[in-house]
C-alpha cells in the first residue's frame, strides 16, 4: 500500500530530494491501463547502483519485499498510474505487473507407468500420500538433494574418504537424486512419483560431484548400509567398473545380504556382456538392464524417444547384457528428480536399477523386510517371476530377460504381516574346458538349509552333491539344472545355458581414442571403442612407450618430458585370445 503520509513528511524534511532526477516520458508499457484505480502488486526492477528504500520511501511505496542480490529492486502495492509514475524516476529499469505462478502438477513418467505401478490399485498413485511404503531405500551414490520437496531423505552421510560421515544432503552432480526420485519420488501431486512412493531415503555419498568414487569408499557405504540393517531394506548401487575386482566389497555386500538388505544394480552401460562388470557381476545382487520406452505402455508402437535413437520396447543401445542379467527396467530417457527442487532427464542402466529397487522396496515392506540372505533371494525371485516379457529384447544374446512389471495387487506390496518366502532358494556356477569338453558345477550359493543337490547336465546325464564335474561326449549348447532340497523336504531349482567346445573363434579387437595436454605433459585414453569376437573382454593392458604402464578399459597418464611416444593397448578375452592397437602422440 502507498503511504501518503510518508510522501509528505519526507517533502517537508527533505524537500530537494523528494523527487528523484527527471527523465523524459517513456511509452507506457501495454499492461498499465492509468485510468484503473484498482491496486495490484508491482516488481520495480532499479538501476544496480540504486538504493531499493531510498527509491521506495520518495515514491511512498511500502515495500512487500527487497531485492539486493540477484537483483536490486522491490515489490509494492501500486496503482498503474502510480507504477507509470515510477517509469519517470531515472533510478527504475523498468516494472512489471506480479503474475502467480503455480506448480505443475504431478506427472507420471513412462518408466513409472511402463512398469504398471499406477495400475496396481494398492500403490494409490493418485498425486495424494494415501499410501506410503514402510521401508527404507539406500542411494549408494553422488549424493540426494535432502531438501527436494518429492523426496524423503531422513538420513545422509558422506563416505568418499572411506570412512562414513554425516553430513547435510546434498547432491553436486545430480544423479544420485535422478535415481531417488525414480525408486522413492513422494506420490504428493508435485512433479514426478516413484515405484515406491514416498519411501525412506538414506542418502549414502560414495561418489563425489565428478560421479567418480573409490572402491574403498563404495565398500564403507556398504559397511554403513550393513550396519543399518534394521533399517534399511533395499540399496540401489548404479555404479560400477569393467574389469575389475575387490575382494574386500565382494565380501561387504555378501555379509550386507546375509544381513537381509537386498541390492538392485546397474548393469553397465557399455553394450557388453555384463559378466565382466562390477559389482553388476556379484552373486547376491539384483542386475539390471535397461529397456527403452516412449509411450509408457506395452505393444512397440509408441516410436523412437525424444532423447535418444531408442526404438519402444527394445533394449536400450547402451545397455550391457547376458547372462549376468536378472530383470529389465527403464532406462532411456527418464525424467526424475534433480538438485535444487527441479526435474530433468537422464538415461542409463543407472536409471534402470532405481526402478527396480523401489519394486524391491514394495515386497520388503514391514514385517515382510528380510533378514537374511535366503529371504533376499525370495524377493529377487517374486519379483523376477512377476516381470512380464511384452517387450523385444534386441541385445542378440538370447535371453530374454523379464521386464519388471509390479502391477499385481496380489503381489505388490507385500503386506507386511507375513515373513518372507521361506525353503531354500538354488543358485549355481560353473566353468568349462573346451579342449576337453568337462565342465565343473558349484551349487554352494544356494541359500537356506540345504541337504541335497541334484544335477542335471542336459544330455541325459545327472550327478549329485555341493559341487560336481561332467565331461561331455560332443560340443554344444546344454540347459543346466540343479534342484536343492532343504531339511523339511522343501524343492528349489535353478537353470543354465552353457556352451561346451570351442569352435573358430573370433579374437576381440582393440581400439581406443584419447586426448593429451602437451603443457603437463599428459594423456587420458579409454578403451570402450573396443570390441568382443565371440568371448567377452576380461582385460586391457596399456603400455604408454615409456616403460609406464597401466589397466583397465580406461587410463591417464604423466610423461617426464616432451618427446614422441607410441601407446599400445592389448586387450584380451576369456578364452586368451588377444587383439592390440598402437597409436602415436608427440608432445
Amino acid at each position: 500500500m502507498r503511504k501518503f503520509g510518508a510522501v509528505i513528511a519526507a517533502a517537508a524534511l527533505l524537500p530537494i530530494l523528494a523527487v528523484g532526477p527527471a527523465a523524459a516520458d517513456p511509452d507506457l508499457p501495454s499492461f498499465l491501463d492509468t485510468t484503473d484505480p484498482a491496486e495490484r502488486t508491482y516488481i520495480v526492477v532499479l538501476d544496480e547502483s540504486a538504493d531499493p528504500e531510498t527509491v521506495a520511501e520518495r515514491h511512498g511505496d511500502d515495500p512487500l519485499g527487497v531485492y539486493e542480490h540477484a537483483l536490486t529492486g522491490y515489490a509494492a502495492d501500486m496503482t498503474a498510474a502510480d507504477a507509470a509514475e515510477l517509469l519517470q524516476d531515472s533510478d527504475v529499469a523498468y516494472v512489471q505487473e506480479d503474475q502467480v505462478v503455480e506448480a505443475f502438477d504431478q506427472d507420471i513418467p513412462n518408466g513409472i507407468a511402463r512398469v504398471f505401478a499406477p495400475d496396481n490399485p494398492n500403490l494409490q498413485i493418485d498425486g495424494q500420500e494415501n499410501y506410503v511404503p514402510d521401508v527404507a531405500i539406500a542411494v549408494l551414490d553422488t549424493g540426494v538433494d535432502g531438501n527436494h520437496p518429492d523426496l524423503n531423505v531422513v538420513d545422509s552421510v558422506n563416505c568418499t574418504s572411506g570412512t562414513c560421515v554425516p553430513n547435510s544432503a546434498t547432491d553436486g552432480n545430480g544423479h544420485g537424486t535422478h535415481v531417488a526420485g525414480s525408486a522413492a519420488a513422494i506420490d504428493n501431486d508435485l512433479g514426478v512419483v516413484g515405484v515406491a512412493p514416498g519411501a525412506d531415503v538414506w542418502n549414502v555419498q560414495v561418489l563425489t560431484a565428478s560421479g567418480s568414487g573409490s572402491l574403498a569408499g563404495i565398500a564403507a557405504g556398504v559397511d554403513y548400509v550393513t550396519a543399518n540393517a534394521g533399517q534399511i531394506g533395499v540399496a540401489n548401487m548404479s555404479l560400477g567398473c569393467q574389469g575389475c575386482t575387490d575382494q574386500a566389497l565382494t565380501q561387504a555386500i555378501t555379509n550386507s545380504v546375509a544381513e537381509g538388505v537386498a541390492y538392485a544394480v546397474a548393469a553397465g552401460n557399455s553394450a557388453r556382456d555384463a559378466a565382466n562388470f562390477f559389482p553388476a557381476n556379484h552373486p547376491d545382487v539384483l542386475t539390471v538392464s535397461s529397456m527403452a520406452d516412449s509411450d509408457g505402455a506395452p505393444g512397440g508402437i509408441g516410436g523412437p524417444l525424444t532423447c535418444r535413437a531408442d526404438q519402444d520396447d527394445t533394449l536400450s543401445t547402451f545397455s550391457n547384457f547376458g547372462a549376468t542379467i536378472d530383470i529389465a527396467a527403464p532406462g532411456s530417457c527418464i525424467t526424475s528428480t534433480m538438485p535444487g527442487g527441479g526435474y530433468g532427464t537422464m538415461s542409463g542402466t543407472s536409471m534402470a536399477a532405481p526402478h527396480a529397487a523401489g519394486g524391491l522396496a514394495l515386497l520388503a515392506v514391514g514385517d515382510a523386510k528380510p533378514t537374511d540372505r535366503a529371504g533376499v533371494l525370495a524377493i529377487y525371485d517374486t519379483l523376477t517371476s512377476a516381470g512380464n516379457y511384452d517387450w523385444n529384447d534386441t541385445s542378440g544374446d538370447g535371453i530374454h530377460e523379464p521386464l519388471l512389471d509390479v502391477g499385481d495387487p496380489d503381489v505388490f506390496p507385500a503386506d507386511g504381516e507375513t515373513t518372507p518366502p521361506q525353503g531354500p532358494v538354488a543358485s549355481l556356477a560353473h566353468s568349462c574346458d573346451d579342449t576337453t569338453l568337462t565342465c565343473s558345477f558349484d551349487g554352494s550359493g544356494s541359500a537356506g538349509e540345504v541337504t541335497d543337490w541334484t544335477w542335471e547336465f542336459g544330455d541325459g546325464n545327472g550327478g549329485t552333491g555341493t559341487t560336481t564335474e561332467h565331461t561331455y561326449a560332443a560340443e554344444g549348447d546344454y540347459t543346466v539344472t540343479l534342484t536343492v532340497t532343504d531339511d523339511e523336504g522343501r524343492t528349489d531349482s535353478a537353470q543354465a545355458e552353457i556352451s561346451v567346445g570351442a569352435p573358430d573363434h573370433v579374437a576381440p579387437t582393440a581400439d581406443f581414442s584419447g586426448y593429451c595436454y602437451t603443457f603437463f605433459y599428459f594423456c587420458e585414453v579409454d578403451a570402450s571403442g573396443s570390441s568382443a569376437g565371440d568371448a567377452p573382454i576380461t582385460s586391457y593392458r596399456w603400455d604408454f612407450g615409456d616403460g609406464g604402464t597401466a589397466s583397465g578399459s580406461s587410463a591417464w597418464h604423466f610423461y617426464s618430458g616432451p618427446g614422441t611416444y607410441t601407446i599400445t593397448l592389448t586387450v584380451t578375452d576369456e578364452t586368451g585370445a588377444t587383439g592390440s592397437l598402437s597409436k602415436t602422440v608427440r608432445l
